[in-house]
């Protein structure tokens, strides 16, 4: 990726970086260090001013992000069903139950956004606790795909997922 700034735009983040160098002094040498690379026009340091931000790759798409919004509904629904309605579950069912969050290794960026979304855990509590999205590394998106789609078409009555359709959920993948 090349970044290219205007002279204006040098200018507004050079004097960002100097009102961050006086505002975190314990980073005020990082920050002064990315406030002379815009001030002087260091267009072969420019990677550093996007180090810390996600590659074109890694960007949540908006479509990605209603996938997690909807699974972290879901997941939210089938406890408070199982709670509400105590079924008995086949051995199947119950793992499809446990919320085990995104899989690390190729949807990292699905971890960072629900956890982001659940703004550390206040919304979403009961599934991650501490705020912490769990990570595994195993492929979960085909199980919660097929899932969400039974999910979608369930009635939920006044917020709860009658029993039927809560096994028809459990029941998808």
């Amino acid at each position: 990726m090349s970044l290219e700034l205007s002279l204006k735009e040098r200018l507004v983040l050079a004097q960002n970086y100097r009102l961050l160098a006086l505002q975190d002094p314990a980073s005020k040498d990082h920050w002064e260090r990315l406030e002379d690379v815009v001030r002087n026009g260091y267009t072969g340091l420019y990677w550093r001013l996007t180090q810390d931000f996600a590659s074109d790759d890694q960007v949540v798409s908006p479509e990605d992000s209603k996938y997690v919004n909807d699974v972290l509904r879901m997941f939210d629904a089938l406890e408070a069903a199982i709670t509400r309605h105590s079924p008995t579950l086949t051995p199947d069912q119950q793992r499809n139950a446990t919320w085990v969050g995104f899989d690390g290794n190729s949807e990292g960026n699905l971890v960072g956004y629900a956890e982001n979304f659940s703004e550390g855990g206040r919304r979403y509590a009961n599934l991650m606790p501490a705020g912490r999205c769990p990570a595994r590394g195993v492929m979960v998106r085909p199980r919660y795909e097929a899932m969400l789609a039974e999910f979608r078409k369930a009635n939920l009555n006044n917020g709860v997922l009658p029993a039927a359709d809560l096994i028809r959920v459990l029941s998808a993948y």
